[in-house]
């Protein structure tokens, strides 16, 4: 039984997050070029050297991240470790959109929660006052980390393909 404030608030709402909060990995420009090196990599080298051990493989052997079990700090150790060099070291964003739903959110109904402004570490969820947080899409880098600690699963992010 999980008996963290994240496991009960989950359990109240008995929402699901099924594989809705998993994108491509950090530096990937686009789907295809993962599709085009990872499919025939051998070593996936990626996965191994995730230190936040989010970086899974798909049916076809491609690498992407799975949000739920944490976020991406940008530790670059992904994109050194690539023996395709295909990855790009100036992108530091996720290829994804973020979205926060405000009917489950506990801020947005009147019950104090900063989890995520919290963890967010370039700053881009505000609070207006101490309720009705916002994302700014213009700084978000969609690290992920606010996804894995929000109590009530209210902050998603799906992977551009």
């Amino acid at each position: 039984m999980d008996r963290s404030r994240r496991g009960f608030f989950t359990t109240l709402l008995k929402q699901k997050h099924g594989d809705k909060n998993t994108a491509m990995l950090p530096y990937a420009k686009d789907a295809r070029l993962l599709e085009e090196n990872c499919k025939d990599c051998k070593t996936k080298e990626c996965v191994n050297s995730c230190e936040e051990n989010i970086i899974f493989l798909n049916k076809d052997d491609i690498p992407f991240v799975d949000f739920n079990k944490g976020g991406c700090t940008f530790c670059d150790k992904c994109l050194l470790d690539c023996s395709k060099d295909f990855l790009n070291n100036s992108l530091r964003s996720i290829s994804a959109n973020i979205t926060l739903d405000i009917s489950s959110c506990l801020s947005h109904n009147q019950t104090m929660c900063f989890s995520c402004k919290d963890v967010c570490t370039v700053n881009a969820i505000s609070f207006l006052g101490l309720f009705k947080p916002t994302i700014d899409y213009n700084i978000c880098t969609k690290c992920g980390f606010c996804i894995g600690i929000c109590p009530t699963n209210s902050i998603e992010i799906k992977g551009v393909w």
